[in-house]
């Protein structure tokens, strides 16, 4: 945890609002190989936490950025906190298929919350973290880069195709051997066998979970009662993709409220994702509906376990933090809707499907994150509003022609907005001088 705290450091720390993206950063490093998001806060955000109420955050605003970074990160390939096993297993695919697919809505996540932290951070006049708090980049890299080679590792033997407990011992050896040049790092056979023991221990709550659900799954299974629920989606829904979605979604997060992400997957699995596959979902963007649902509902009142935790952390109130969540980043509500219509961001598209659907949800989204500041470089006018507000409307107004007007009417935004931005600074340089 301090390895991947002080890189996250070294990366971002010196950046406007600092001490939030690090929170970012770290988060998504740590909640990939956590798989508890509420366990992820509790990690990172034991630092993170003080270090932006430090800087100027809000405490309740200091919970809510971390709980919805490390929330995130069970999304973030290649370990996705071992739910792409189960996915694969599920749907068929190869665990690199998996991956790829996952890769680029966790990066447009990641990409979206820098976007929202950096936003508030210059709204509030932040600056980053003084230089001697900041980690020299080399030396955290090079202590870093022995956790990496087992997941690269893992990666490249699960991409081969070897077996699953084929991958994990051999990246358990690969760490061991990577410690070795490292004198100060190196461990004896008592701290392996410990190390050993501790992770299987870590499985127990997980395992037992699993278990469970496998119950639930397999009385769910004799009864019809999956079925008949995925008869009623289907009514609900009465052939439109679009409520079908909606009304999973919202069973999604009250499924999986207080469970762990995997066991809520593996019971949303059975019960959500055939109605959608029948309305015409594909079946792995219907899959990783249902997992990324089922992660949002650690920020998603009332129950909210991340949110709990980075509360306890931060000392605010925790349906605060919740909602502060759920408002800072509307983003996270309509990524999974975007993935599953737009085959371009699990790349299963084209190439120039892919960058378009990028481009569409930067364009969309970005507008969502900046207006109700009403801050960007510097705080915005009606015009500069009203042009963005629009751009988001297109989407839904221009549907064949959404990324044209999207653009056109963001790029008219921009320039009236940076061109300000610039007279201004212009013009507080000269009253300087």
């Amino acid at each position: 945890t301090n390895l991947f705290m002080d890189f996250s450091k070294a990366i971002a720390g010196h950046l406007t609002g600092g001490p939030a993206k690090v929170a970012v950063v770290s988060s998504g490093f740590m909640g990939m190989l956590s798989g508890s998001a509420s366990g992820n806060v509790a990690t990172t955000g034991s630092v993170t936490i003080p270090l932006m109420i430090s800087m100027g955050f809000k405490r309740h605003v200091a919970a809510a950025i971390e709980a919805v970074s490390s929330t995130a990160g069970q999304f973030m390939p290649p370990i996705m906190g071992a739910a792409a096993f189960v996915i694969a297993e599920y749907t068929g695919n190869t665990y690199w298929a998996v991956c790829i697919a996952a890769f680029l809505p966790s990066l447009l996540y990641f990409t979206c919350m820098f976007f929202v932290v950096d936003v508030r951070s210059r709204k509030q006049g932040m600056t980053g973290l003084p230089k001697d708090q900041l980690p020299d980049f080399k030396e955290s890299l090079k202590k870093v880069i022995p956790l990496l080679i087992p997941i690269t590792v893992l990666v490249i033997l699960l991409a081969l195709q070897f077996s699953t407990q084929f991958a994990v011992m051999y990246s358990i050896v690969a760490l061991i051997v990577s410690y070795l040049p490292f004198k100060a790092k190196r461990v004896g056979i008592r701290k392996i066998l410990k190390g050993l023991a501790l992770g299987s221990k870590i499985m127990i709550p997980v395992t037992t979970s699993c278990v469970g659900c496998g119950l639930i799954v397999g009385v769910m299974s004799m009864t019809g009662f999956g079925e008949r629920l995925a008869y009623g989606i289907l009514a609900v829904a009465n052939g439109n993709l679009y409520i079908g979605l909606a009304f999973t979604a919202l069973m999604c997060v009250i499924l999986g409220m207080g469970l762990p992400t995997l066991a809520a997957y593996i019971v949303l699995a059975a019960l959500g994702v055939p109605a959608l596959v029948q309305l015409g979902a594909p079946m792995l963007a219907a899959h990783l509906f249902v997992f990324y649902v089922a992660i949002l509902s650690a920020i998603t009142p009332p129950v909210c376990l991340s949110a709990y935790v980075g509360a306890g952390i931060a000392g605010a109130r925790p349906m605060k933090v919740g909602l502060t969540a759920m408002t800072m980043a509307p983003f996270i509500y309509v990524l999974p809707f975007m993935f599953v219509i737009w085959p371009g961001l699990l790349f299963n598209a084209p190439f120039l499907e892919v960058l378009k659907n990028v481009i569409e949800f930067m364009l969309f989204m970005f507008p969502l994150i900046i207006v109700p500041q009403k801050f960007w470089m510097t705080k915005m006018n009606i015009v500069e509003m009203v042009l963005f507000t629009l751009c988001t409307l297109s989407f839904f107004i221009f549907k064949q022609y959404a990324l044209a007007s999207m653009a056109v009417l963001f790029g008219a935004g921009a320039f009236l907005h940076w061109t300000r931005y610039f007279r201004e600074k212009k013009a507080k340089s000269a009253v300087a001088a």
